[in-house]
């Protein structure tokens, strides 16, 4: 596995792993329904539907400025990679040490 590929396999398990925190803390309250073994009914008065849960303002702020920062995290890691790529074509033939610090540091990684 050359180090470009590194990089795209590191940023895409970043990726999902910040989509699924975001889709966990956005979805964090909705089974609060549970059944009761007792009666067959619900908690939430029988019908069996589950409301949906309530959402605050500062819940969906909250949101907004963690998906704000995971796509200024996804950006930088772009940047990294066009840079890696660039760098992987030079006449050295591979990717040093140096290109990746270089492509770091001009992504504000």
């Amino acid at each position: 596995m050359n180090a470009v590929t590194r990089w795209k396999t590191i940023a895409t398990i970043a990726l999902a792993f910040s989509a699924g925190n975001l889709f966990a803390t956005a979805c964090q309250n909705a089974g609060s329904g549970k059944a009761n073994a007792e009666d067959g009914t619900t908690e939430d008065g029988g019908d069996g539907s589950t409301p949906p849960p309530e959402v605050s303002a500062a819940d969906l702020a909250e949101l907004a400025e963690a998906l704000v920062a995971t796509e200024a995290d996804v950006a930088n890691i772009k940047c990294v990679l066009r840079l890696l790529e660039t760098a992987g074509h030079s006449s050295v033939g591979y990717t040093t040490e140096d290109d990746f610090q270089e492509a770091n540091n001009s992504c504000g990684l």
